[in-house]
């Protein structure tokens, strides 16, 4: 696999869209920033990646076009497609997993036809004209972050300020599933920040990992300020942890629930928010 990785960045470096790139578009005025390109067994909304505004202006996305390394291959976006300054889309390979996991996310498209390939590749962005925008070289091996390979986890771009050819400026998803349509990293909203990109719903994510032993992780999306109760309970509805009650900003939250001292068995997470209820199995395997 190392060789051919080889061999591929040395043929990329020789395309001329490449040599287009780095001289015209070197403000990177579109940027790739996550991509989710092995799912886990747990967790299956299939292949996305995310794409961030990076400029003060918004721009007309009609018709550009995010590939892989296959010439052949294509998705092209929709006329009328406008990406506010700072605001991100998600091209997905298959919509309705898309939307069935990340019901909050609005600004998604698809579907391509494509997948990315769990074994690292070359994604690329051009623009109506043709010219390349944007382009990443994936891959699952250090020093690239190991962890999006199938674990949970995407690879997300630190900060979309930096260049995105460099591994060093990816990392694995502070949340466990990624957070697309949303900043990297981005959970809840201090007071005294302005709120952007907000969760369009409420939702308690799929737990992974599920089954579990002997922590997992529980995410949950707030669309405005609420209450929070979230609780643990067992097979015979009894509340055996109270991991959070509490008053939340609107956004998105990781919480960590320790059963290193509870036998094995089912459980039962409950996110109550405001009127909202929703409830997920748990499964202790020890």
């Amino acid at each position: 696999m190392v060789v051919f990785k080889k061999e591929l960045m040395r043929k990329f470096l020789y395309l001329p869209t490449v040599l287009l790139f780095i001289a015209g578009a070197s403000a990177q005025s579109v940027v790739i920033t996550e991509i989710n390109y092995n799912c886990s067994l747990y967790f299956v909304p299939d292949d996305w990646a995310e794409l961030y505004n990076n400029t003060n202006d918004a721009i007309d996305l009609s018709a550009w076009m995010f590939t892989d390394e296959v010439d052949t291959h294509g998705f092209v976006l929709p006329q009328n497609t406008f990406l506010d300054s700072g605001g991100f889309i998600l091209v997905c390979a298959d919509t309705v997993a898309f939307k069935s996991y990340f019901p909050g996310v609005q600004n998604y498209f698809g579907n391509f036809e494509f997948g990315l390939s769990g074994g690292g590749e070359l994604l690329r962005l051009y623009n109506a004209q043709g010219n390349l925008i944007d382009y990443v070289i994936y891959d699952d091996q250090p020093p690239w972050p190991t962890e999006p390979d199938g674990h949970g986890p995407t690879l997300e771009l630190i900060d979309p300020s930096l260049p995105n050819t460099e591994p060093e400026n990816w990392r694995s998803s502070l949340l466990p599933y990624g957070s697309p349509g949303l900043e990297n990293g981005w959970v809840g909203v201090a007071p005294d920040q302005p709120v952007v990109n907000l969760p369009g719903d409420y939702q308690l994510l799929p737990v992974f990992p599920n089954p579990f032993n002997p922590e997992t992780s529980l995410i949950f999306q707030l669309p405005k300020a609420e209450n929070v109760s979230l609780a643990i309970f067992d097979v015979k509805g009894r509340e055996v942890s109270k991991l959070m009650s509490e008053r939340c900003s609107p956004g998105v939250y990781q919480i960590t629930f320790d059963a290193a001292h509870f036998p094995s068995g089912m459980y039962f997470a409950r996110l109550i928010a405001g009127d909202f209820r929703q409830t997920q199995k748990l499964l202790l395997v020890k």
